[in-house]
């Protein structure tokens, strides 16, 4: 599965973008704050019916213009498909595919994607909120039924809040029975594919530190989900946490307070790994999902990385293109400008490619 075309008008500061994207990397190079994590998060849009950081939908219209619209063409083995989303001011959201109305489920199943950022938040740094959803995307991917699971997790949850924040005690016994046997559910999903990645973790980072010396220290890093619970049984977990409940109005164990704890050997990624290897480290993470979605499917999901050379010197960079390059999935790549030639050298003849804003904006207007 890849894009082979991609268009959008009217998002954030962008007029018109098209372009006709590699089956392998892409990357979109620009000045800072030009639009090309834009164009990331066009294909993000389009899968997921969100932003990347959950923006209200009419604040990325362009100003000055009344609905936006991206719109895909995706080759499935031997099918062409086309999805599209538009969006007009104080309207709902319209996703089609081969303009029939679908659901945000149905274009998560035709365009997986993944993403990553390499800026200021990294896998190791980022929120707790941002790894669980990293988890649960690469989950729904694989196991399609999760999504309605979570959902319906979450509306318990919901309810349970709500009836804590009020102080009342009518339903709470009924609503935590059934959170703990929804939040078991989830876990269970979680834990079977933490799992399976961690196969594939394993298999990337020997492959890595069989190829080069600068990783044989990592070939030991290894992750740990935190389900949210301690050890103790679950239905006296949440009597011993009540009283705090009520006090701060919500509840605070379960699967909802989820992590993954990553670690070389026994410390901290985050505590003992530069900023070069925490991001060879996430890239492996990514490609553990890629490869369980591809035992599941037998094709790649996207990948959508932001902020490409944050933080990376020349030799990790190397590394790290190799390892996008044959991961066998489609990726797309944000560069600053300052970054155009070193971009041209990793293309060379390959069949990669480089899109620059300032060619697209000229071929828009």
């Amino acid at each position: 599965m890849f894009i082979n075309k991609l268009s959008f008008q009217n998002l954030r500061g962008l007029e018109f973008i098209a372009l006709d994207p590699s089956k392998s990397l892409n990357f979109i190079v620009g000045p800072n704050n030009a639009g090309k994590t834009t164009i990331l998060e066009s294909i993000y849009l389009l899968s997921c019916s969100k932003t990347f950081r959950g923006t209200n939908l009419d604040k990325m219209i362009l100003n000055g213009k009344n609905f936006f619209k991206i719109v895909a063409k995706i080759s499935e083995n031997t099918v062409n498909i086309s999805i599209c989303l538009e969006k007009s001011l104080k309207s709902s959201k319209i996703s089609t595919i081969n303009d029939d109305k679908v659901s945000t489920k149905a274009c998560l199943s035709h365009l997986p994607v993944i993403p990553l950022c390499f800026g200021v938040e990294n896998l190791f740094n980022t929120s707790a909120d941002n790894r669980r959803s990293l988890i649960d995307s690469g989950l729904f991917h694989v196991k399609h039924e999760y999504l309605s699971k979570l959902q319906n997790y979450n509306k318990i949850l919901n309810a349970r809040n709500k009836s804590l924040k009020n102080k009342s005690d009518s339903n709470l016994s009924y609503l935590t029975d059934k959170l703990i046997d929804n939040g078991m559910l989830i876990n269970e999903y979680r834990t079977r594919y933490m799992d399976e990645l961690s196969l594939h973790l394993k298999k990337t980072l020997t492959e890595l530190s069989n190829n080069s010396v600068l990783y044989s220290d990592i070939s030991n890093a290894s992750f740990c989900y935190k389900s949210g619970y301690s050890n103790e049984p679950l239905k006296s977990q949440y009597g011993d946490c009540l009283h705090k409940d009520l006090a701060l109005g919500y509840t605070t164990i379960g699967p909802h307070r989820a992590d993954i704890d990553f670690k070389i050997s026994d410390d901290a990624v985050k505590d003992v790994a530069s900023m070069s290897t925490q991001i060879i480290l996430s890239l492996c993470f990514v490609i553990a999902q890629t490869r369980a979605f591809h035992v599941k499917h037998g094709h790649y999901p996207v990948l959508l990385i932001d902020d490409i050379f944050f933080g990376i010197d020349d030799k990790n960079l190397a590394v790290m293109i190799k390892l996008l390059s044959n991961s066998g999935a489609q990726c797309f790549l944000s560069a600053p400008d300052l970054y155009n030639e070193k971009v041209k050298e990793i293309i060379g003849s390959s069949h990669n490619k480089l899109f620059t804003l300032v060619d697209m904006k000229q071929k828009g207007s």
